[in-house]
């Protein structure tokens, strides 16, 4: 509340541990947006993380849609992030389909660590082509 009187606005960056699952069914992340409204704080949404937290990223961006002005896109092997980063649109994750679910302001494209034996620099032009052939 207080950022916000400053006008400054707070997100939080999810990570998998974030979609641990309650003793009510709940993930952690959901009872923390529950818990603090949008006037307090909004999403960072990681694709990735999601996928690797055992939730569907297309539902959990459609339904924190409102609430992510900044959409993180970052892939991943079948096994999750922990196991392998991958350029956008490499992996095992439906970017088309996030994309369409997505209202953010803003994509921020991560590549935690190089993969398939490319550079940092090839696998962010990796998933810029990516991107690019998907229409974005």
């Amino acid at each position: 509340e207080a950022a916000g009187a400053c006008d400054i606005t707070v997100l939080y960056h999810n990570h998998d541990f974030d979609l641990a699952r309650l003793p009510d069914g709940r993930t952690k992340l959901d009872a923390l947006y529950e818990v603090l409204p949008e006037t307090v704080l909004r999403a960072e949404l990681d694709t990735c993380w999601l996928y690797s937290g055992g939730v569907d990223p297309i539902a959990y961006v459609q339904k924190y849609a409102d609430r992510t002005p900044i959409l993180h896109l970052k892939d991943c092997v079948k096994e999750g992030g922990r196991k392998e980063y991958r350029p956008v649109g490499s992996g095992v994750l439906d970017f088309p389909a996030i994309l369409a679910a997505q209202k953010s302001d803003w994509l921020c494209v991560e590549q935690d660590e190089p993969s398939m034996g490319l550079s940092r620099m090839e696998c962010i032009a990796k998933s810029r082509e990516n991107l690019r052939a998907m229409g974005w």
